[in-house]
């Protein structure tokens, strides 16, 4: 499980100026969500660490959330995907997000999770990630969705896959800090 920090030794001015990642240049696929959660992941070999990361951005492509992580060594490309899935599914899910889609690259994956989703039920995906489609369909509530994306689309989640396998960081997650003063105001006033 990965833990989220937040950055609460700064003052609310502070949290409030900085600015949240570029993401002008996200592809905005359609869909009736108002969520989309960009997954992807960064492998090289079995023996080597591997990056997780996933960015949550509203309708217009705004960053609300991201996170990225490096993993300890995994025997496949597939597998890696499927841990950055299920994270980003897990930790979207236990903070109460709605409506979201998730995009990842992973052909296999994200194809099979889409047309499952629209049949409404589970059809055999390749003998070997069923294992993998599971967990994620296991985790992922009917209202989270599923969509397949070239990898020019996904290249800002996968710059940041590579950036945390690259720097072998044992756990980064980071929010931008005015949804964190938004959600600690929120629990404050609702008690």
């Amino acid at each position: 499980m990965l833990v989220m920090i937040i950055m609460i030794n700064q003052s609310p001015k502070q949290r409030i100026k900085k600015e949240p990642v570029n993401t002008t240049s996200l592809e905005v696929p359609s869909s009736n969500s108002t969520l989309y959660c960009y997954v992807d992941a960064s492998w090289i070999d079995e023996n080597s660490k591997a990056g997780i990361s996933w960015i949550l951005t509203e309708v217009h492509g705004r960053c609300l959330l991201k996170s990225s992580s490096s993993i300890e060594p995994i025997d496949s490309v597939i597998e890696t995907e499927d841990k950055a899935s299920v994270e980003a599914v897990g930790q979207l899910k236990r903070l109460n997000y709605r409506q979201v889609t998730f995009c990842g690259d992973s052909i296999h994956l994200y194809q099979y999770l889409e047309k499952a989703k629209k049949q409404g039920h589970s059809s055999l995906g390749q003998a070997e990630i069923q294992s993998y489609l599971e967990d994620i369909k296991a985790l992922a509530p009917s209202y989270f969705r599923f969509k397949f994306i070239g990898r020019n689309a996904n290249h800002l989640a996968d710059a940041l896959a590579k950036e945390a396998r690259l720097k072998e960081s044992l756990c980064m997650n980071d929010c931008t800090e005015l949804f964190v003063m938004f959600y600690l105001e929120k629990k404050q006033i609702i008690g």
